[in-house]
């Protein structure tokens, strides 16, 4: 019972907040502070652009999770990197300019990582991405050619064993 009680008063003073931040969670807490300061700034940035930067966000961090070579990175830095490549993505200087001053203001008011970590993670992410899209791009195409290859429709017409006598494989 002392422990339950014990249990009980550690959870009451935290809160309930018994999970750790994702990267996608502290990514937005940036993009809040990013748009306070940008809206101080008596900025006219349009809500398009604020969109696809949470979307961007949500997209690099949820393929961060699936590259083995971040699980050691902290949320704060896959967060951090995944706003700079969609910040570089926006089209509008004035914008982009807003936004990298921006977000270099809220990187020195917080203790991130260094800006050379920053960078290197940042380049690796992109990179992570850009090969995931491109062989996600080859499986899709293979998938096109494959699906009007005549051995699909032979497998989908006379069933596996038909396509698996045709290829030479006795006996599975």
């Amino acid at each position: 019972e002392q422990i339950e009680n014990m249990e009980l008063t550690i959870v009451s003073g935290l809160e309930w907040r018994l999970h750790c931040p994702t990267a996608l969670k502290i990514g937005c807490h940036i993009l809040r502070l990013l748009w306070t300061q940008a809206y101080e700034t008596n900025s006219k940035m349009k809500s398009d652009v604020w969109y696809f930067l949470h979307q961007e966000l949500a997209y690099q961090a949820e393929n961060a999770v699936r590259g083995y070579q971040f699980t050691t990175e902290r949320p704060s830095t896959i967060a951090t990197v995944a706003i700079m490549n969609a910040i570089e993505q926006v089209n509008d200087d004035a914008d982009y300019k807003l936004l990298m001053d921006t977000l270099v203001s809220v990187l020195k008011r917080f203790k991130f990582d260094s800006p050379f970590k920053l960078l290197n993670t940042k380049n690796e992410l992109r990179n992570f991405i850009n090969e995931n899209e491109e062989c996600e791009s080859v499986v899709s195409e293979s998938t096109e050619i494959c699906h009007g290859s005549t051995m699909v429709k032979e497998a989908l017409q006379g069933g596996l064993p038909a396509v698996v006598s045709s290829i030479g494989v006795d006996d599975m």
